[in-house]
């Protein structure tokens, strides 16, 4: 019985090795979520494969030292002066106070400036990290709760409309596919997001369950998501036309003119809406120093991106980047059929 303890350990310790290691696929360290959390970083799923359930990629971990800000990083991360003891982890995860191999200034310049727009949703949530230097938050701003220079700072997200659709919300299982229960929490982002769609331009309040099962009824889902067909078919049962497209003109016109937008983002650096794919839902726009921008209303909720005003136009840093890149466009405006 002791041999087989110390063996069930040693498996053990091998498959968890990577605890206080690096992340895959990004910077950060494995390590608890609430501590990550404590420390004030931001916890990333899937990115820790080979440790328990608790053990998430920790990033955009904030630390100061010597009168400098900085982010806690792996010591080859760091291009300047690191300092130890100021970040979770084993003793090479230290405070970075000049570079970072990711790019970018991390705020140790006399400065404080940095470059850029925008960066990520706020730490907790509740908003995006904006550079204030360079765009103008529509509510108010609050410090210490984004990485970076001085002038970045948490632009705090609106209120939440009464048609907003929070796809965790509604979570009654529609299908079972291959032993695992699909819902609009698991699956539906696409269909809150037309929800959303539907209210704004005819005003009916519908459950997303109900449209869902719709769906798969119709035979547009099979587990792997809900494309364009489906979602402009369900669209059309309940009195609306969404019309794909990539025309960004036609987008912030069609926003402007008080339409809503369905938007499919796939991964990217800068806002983080998914770490595969995904559907938001777009409505408001207006243009602030020269600069086009829309109000964005995330159904997942997690990084509370709602009510919150971004830059449109790629050439502006906006949201066009998130573009999941299929055919016919990734813009669903909707209208009245």
């Amino acid at each position: 019985m002791l041999k087989f303890i110390l063996i069930l350990f040693a498996v053990i310790s091998t498959t968890f090795a990577s605890v206080n290691g690096p992340c895959s696929g990004r910077s950060g360290i494995c390590i608890d979520s609430d501590k990550c959390s404590s420390v004030g970083g931001t916890s990333f799923s899937g990115k820790c494969p080979s440790d328990p359930n608790n053990i998430k990629c920790c990033d955009s971990i904030p630390c100061s030292a010597n009168g400098k800000s900085g982010k806690c990083v792996f010591s080859s991360q760091c291009d300047g002066e690191s300092v130890s003891g100021k970040c979770p982890g084993g003793t090479d995860f230290k405070c970075c106070l000049g570079k970072t191999s990711e790019g970018g200034s991390q705020g140790g310049s006399d400065s404080g400036k940095t470059s850029g727009l925008y960066f990520g949703a706020c730490r907790g949530g509740g908003g995006a990290c904006i550079n204030t230097d360079s765009v103008t938050c529509d509510t108010h701003t609050v410090s210490g709760k984004c990485s970076g220079g001085t002038s970045v700072k948490c632009c705090v997200a609106g209120s939440k409309p009464s048609w907003y659709i929070r796809q965790g919300d509604y979570k009654e299982t529609v299908c079972t596919i291959g032993g695992k229960n699909k819902s609009v929490w698991t699956s539906g982002c696409g269909i809150a997001s037309l929800t959303m769609g539907i209210a704004v331009t005819t005003g009916a309040r519908l459950n997303p369950t109900d449209l869902f099962r719709e769906a798969y009824k119709k035979g547009y889902y099979t587990g792997d998501g809900l494309g364009h067909d489906a979602i402009s078919w369900v669209g059309k049962q309940h009195g609306v036309k969404v019309s794909w497209t990539d025309n960004i003109d036609s987008v912030y016109s069609a926003l402007e003119g008080g339409k809503g937008v369905i938007f499919h983002v796939g991964s990217e650096n800068k806002y983080k809406f998914t770490t595969g794919g995904h559907y938001i839902f777009l409505k408001g726009a207006k243009t602030q120093n020269g600069i086009k921008k829309v109000y964005v209303f995330d159904p997942n909720g997690g990084n509370n991106y709602v009510n919150v005003l971004f830059a449109l136009k790629k050439s502006d840093g906006g949201i066009q980047v998130a573009k999941r890149g299929r055919a016919g466009g990734d813009f669903g405006i909707v209208s009245k059929a």
